[in-house]
């Protein structure tokens, strides 16, 4: 019984094509992060995150390619923030004087499919300069891997990335935040798509901090 309530957790909040979390228990650990930064004024990102023609892609190759596709995108996404982690671990091994003059190291990075061919990236501890890095990162990553399609202009899959980032107040809700990412990303999709653009709202952003990519 404890197996089957372990197996039945894990299809509730798992994504069974990629592997990754779902937009429930996405949306659950932005909450949690939402609490936790409020408590210590720190700044919580959010990077909402589209592949770029993917019906073209669906319709040329089929659908079972355009599963691989996710799945390949999935495991770049996860590969990167990892790659991420690992370059915070490295910060933290640094002498305590080097920690002072960096910064603090941000927490663990949370990746989820959020639904169809859009993924969205949770980042606690990062302001909105931060997050355009790691979106940035993370287009590059998928374009890396040269994987072909017919549709896109450039030949290659792609991705589009809209980022937004906040120090809560009561004013904003998690959900204003991802709303407000998402916004980011049309924009992105509206100038060419197969780039990164940050949501400058100064609602949304420490002063100082708001800027667009």
């Amino acid at each position: 019984l404890r197996d089957l309530n372990d197996q039945l957790h894990e299809l509730a909040h798992t994504d069974a094509l990629t592997g990754l979390a779902n937009r429930r228990t996405f949306n659950s650990h932005l909450a949690n992060a939402w609490k936790a930064a409020a408590r210590l004024h720190q700044p919580v990102a959010v990077l909402m995150i589209d592949v770029d023609f993917f019906k073209k892609f669906n319709d040329h190759y089929g659908h079972v390619q355009g599963d691989a596709c996710l799945r390949k995108i999935a495991n770049a996404v996860s590969a990167g923030l990892r790659g991420e982690a690992e370059a915070i671990q490295t910060r933290q091994d640094m002498p305590p004087s080097f920690t002072r003059m960096v910064g603090l190291p941000r927490k663990p990075d949370f990746v989820a499919r959020y639904g169809g061919e859009e993924f969205a990236v949770l980042l606690q501890g990062t302001d909105l300069g931060g997050a355009v890095e790691v979106g940035k990162r993370l287009r590059q990553a998928v374009e890396d891997m040269l994987m072909a399609h017919v549709g896109a202009p450039w030949g290659f899959v792609s991705i589009s990335v809209g980022t937004a980032a906040i120090v809560p107040v009561d004013t904003i809700t998690p959900s204003g935040l991802v709303e407000s990412a998402d916004e980011a990303l049309y924009e992105a999709k509206r100038r060419g798509r197969n780039q990164v653009v940050a949501r400058p709202s100064l609602q949304l952003v420490e002063p100082g901090r708001a800027q667009a990519n």
